[in-house]
């Protein structure tokens, strides 16, 4: 299996909206459907990986879509 056959989207310099968890996002709708699980880093953590589970994706516009997640706990700070 090729890891790329999972990769769905990237982009970077994002804004988080707190503490709401949601991320808008200028991806298409029907390419959020087909995620469930995000990885970003936040500057606030000197640029830490958090790992987040999507729980739902919200129509915007035909090029964008809002992004509720909620953080995955396990994956996030395991190794501390």
């Amino acid at each position: 299996m090729n890891k790329s056959e999972h990769f769905v989207a990237s982009a970077n310099n994002y804004q988080f909206l707190r503490p709401q968890d949601t991320l808008f996002v200028n991806f298409k709708y029907e390419d959020c459907l087909r995620a469930n699980y995000i990885a970003f880093q936040n500057k606030d953590y000197s640029n830490k990986w958090f790992f987040a589970w999507i729980d739902e994706v919200i129509y915007t516009s035909e090029s964008s879509c809002e992004i509720k997640y909620t953080i995955d706990s396990w994956s996030t700070w395991y190794q501390y």
